[in-house]
């Protein structure tokens, strides 16, 4: 089981099986200037489409925040890329270091979720984070639209609500 610490919050335990920890890619982490998100989960659903999570965590939102929204928006437009044309084999490394879930995945069904964890901020009670949640979604619609990924699937959680989703731990 894996367990990754970041920005204040400990996430997981995961199986081996099911992270893609793509922030620490061989591979990745020789390319220049380009940014990408903490984690890739990769769930198993018996009822519905299996889902692929990308998750990003921050510890806060800036107020001058268009810089920290286009930071995102690049981690998770990168991270999402590079995840399929490693799937694909276009970038061999990258699939060599997937999982063996991740291998046998049957992308076209997958349902994606693109997720903004800040865990730190205690602050901002559940009720506050639709709003925050609405900007997300407005700052990801491009992104969204090319992928094919619902409006629903994009959110903003807090500690408590990451907690809930089972991404982190008590």
């Amino acid at each position: 089981m894996i367990t990754i610490s970041e920005s204040g919050l400990t996430f997981g335990e995961f199986s081996e099986d099911c992270l893609y920890h793509i922030e620490k890619s061989a591979y990745i982490l020789t390319l220049e200037h380009v940014k990408i998100a903490e984690f890739i989960e990769y769930r198993k659903k018996p009822q519905s489409n299996n889902q692929l999570l990308i998750i990003e965590a921050k510890s806060s939102i800036p107020k001058e925040s268009e810089q920290f929204w286009d930071e995102i928006k690049d981690k998770l437009l990168n991270s999402l890329t590079l995840l399929f044309t490693g799937a694909l084999k276009r970038h061999p490394l990258i699939f060599d270091e997937l999982p063996q879930n991740f291998k046998a995945l049957d992308w076209e069904t997958l349902d994606i979720k693109l997720l903004l964890v800040i865990p730190t901020i205690p602050t901002i009670p559940t009720e506050y984070l639709a709003p925050i949640t609405d900007q997300f979604r407005k700052e990801l619609v491009t992104l969204r639209q090319i992928w094919g990924i619902p409006p629903l699937s994009i959110v903003v959680l807090n500690a408590d609500k990451a907690r809930q989703y089972h991404l982190a731990m008590p």
